[in-house]
């Protein structure tokens, strides 16, 4: 069906190949087919310089067996309170 209407569309454009046509003649032939005009000014132009602000920080995020293996690598601790070496120390002992 939309193999259908493209052939259509090439019909009414003239059968020609549009990609060895100018960039006037494009547009005349696209403006032929659709039964438009195009404008001679344009109203609208592009932003220039957008900045989204707070869009995130741009880290990737790291999974849950990566978590895993920098905290089995990091150093352990000396805590006072029970007197093990872990990864807590007195202050958040449990």
């Amino acid at each position: 069906m939309y193999g259908e209407v493209l052939e259509d569309l090439k019909q009414k454009v003239g059968g020609t190949d549009l990609t060895f046509l100018s960039a006037k003649d494009k547009a005349d032939a696209f403006c032929d087919c659709y039964g438009i005009e195009q404008p001679e000014d344009v109203d609208i132009f592009a932003p220039i310089g957008i900045r989204n602000k707070g869009c995130g920080k741009g880290k990737r995020l790291k999974g849950t067996m990566e978590k895993a293996t920098n905290k089995c690598s990091s150093s352990k601790r000396l805590c006072r309170s029970c007197g093990e070496h872990a990864n807590h120390d007195s202050c958040n002992c449990p």
